[in-house]
């Protein structure tokens, strides 16, 4: 009837359809929950193992590679300027893992290290989940290229994303910015490309070392140099795993 509902006694507990009984903290006891109920979170910033909860019939695996590092820059004073490319930021994956069983093993990919004056950045490392065929991998995001000195128009090519594997949606990590220099006296140090969870290293660096990614996964951003002191690249930022587990 409108306006009533049912009380479920004591007596009820042990009846066909009836409810379970509480736990000694007065909860429902993980084994009775229902299907789809949210059992708890593990991140992973560093290399580890992931083992399912005794109650966990379900998991979300979220990967993101390490990104890579800008580009740095080194010009001639009086004679131009120099502009190095962003580093890109790492692939991102998602993956429902149904009856996950035993343990996986987690390996995080470290950011690439922002290139000295005049060089490359470091590529991104991969974040794995699991081994063997199964394995799921996040490539990390390609490092910015090196700017030498242009006294013209000029452009200094950014790192490249990975497309990730093993997942139900596999992400491509997104490109850095090119680094530009204008008529040998504007340099522009590329920014670095923003991943899922972070933002790359930018803006634009005219005269100073790129910035470093400001977020998981991100790539760092490329140097600019005007005045001949040279200008290193940003860092990217290292991946990480999200393990989400379900009743």
């Amino acid at each position: 009837m409108p306006g009533w509902r049912q009380v479920v006694t004591e007596d009820d507990v042990d009846a066909p359809g009836g409810v379970a009984p509480l736990d000694g903290d007065s909860k429902v006891p993980l084994a009775n929950l229902p299907s789809g109920i949210l059992l708890g979170v593990t991140v992973f910033t560093a290399n580890g193992n992931w083992t399912p909860s005794p109650d966990c019939h379900l998991a979300v695996v979220e990967l993101l590679g390490g990104g890579g590092g800008g580009g740095g820059a080194q010009s001639i004073p009086g004679m131009g300027s120099a502009a190095g490319g962003g580093g890109a930021a790492g692939a991102y994956l998602r993956k429902t893992l149904q009856g996950p069983a035993g343990s996986y093993p987690v390996a995080i990919g470290l950011g690439g290290p922002g290139g000295p004056p005049a060089a490359g950045g470091t590529a991104g490392g991969n974040t794995t989940f699991g081994s063997g065929g199964g394995q799921l991998v996040a490539p990390g995001g390609g490092g910015g290229q090196g700017g030498g000195n242009a006294a013209g128009d000029a452009f200094t090519g950014a790192g490249v994303g990975g497309l990730a594997t093993g997942g139900d949606l596999n992400g491509l990590g997104a490109p850095g910015s090119v680094g530009i220099v204008l008529a040998g006296a504007l340099a522009l140090g590329g920014s670095g490309g923003s991943s899922a969870l972070g933002g790359g290293g930018g803006d634009e660096v005219q005269n100073g070392p790129g910035m470093n990614a400001g977020g998981p996964g991100a790539g760092g951003g490329g140097g600019g140099d005007q005045a001949g002191v040279g200008s290193p690249g940003g860092n990217g930022s290292d991946g990480v795993a999200i393990v989400h587990e379900y009743s």
